[in-house]
């Protein structure tokens, strides 16, 4: 089976503005560092392969055509049986997690704050969780978090 993909990190937000039309003034908004992101998972080892095909289809004859009786000329179409399937490839990795994002406000669900005057300190964006490092080839890094005063 594939391997999961990282946890994104967890966000640091100041203040939410959900869908309405406030006025912040003179305000000091603080946030702190967002969270790093989760490394992703290494994918599994592939399974065993199948049997090899049978010899004789009902245990009684040879691989191929059962042989002609007295009258009839064998066709000598019997064959050896099949081998053993290969082994399943590896799962394919999972990525690596974003990292949690660090905002002053976050304007969401058509929220229209009037902000004016006001002073951000940030924390900075967590950084994007790794990929694993072997068979990965396919797997990236994740993001690394936003990091803005005011968001989107």
């Amino acid at each position: 089976s594939g391997g999961y993909g990282g946890s994104g990190g967890g966000g640091s937000f100041g203040i939410v503005v959900w869908g309405d039309s406030p006025t912040i003034t003179y305000s000091t908004i603080v946030t702190s560092n967002g969270g790093n992101g989760g490394s992703g998972g290494v994918g599994g080892a592939g399974g065993s392969g199948g049997t090899g095909g049978r010899r004789c289809p009902n245990l009684t004859c040879c691989a191929g055509n059962d042989y002609g009786d007295s009258g009839e000329q064998d066709d000598g179409s019997n064959g050896a049986p099949g081998g053993d399937g290969g082994t399943g490839g590896r799962g394919g990795c999972g990525g690596g997690g974003g990292g949690g994002p660090s905002i002053g406000v976050v304007r969401a669900n058509s929220a229209l704050p009037t902000l004016q005057s006001n002073s951000y300190t940030l924390g900075s964006g967590g950084s994007g969780g790794t990929r694993p490092a072997t068979n990965c080839t396919g797997a990236h890094s994740g993001n690394a978090g936003v990091r803005a005063s005011v968001y989107p």
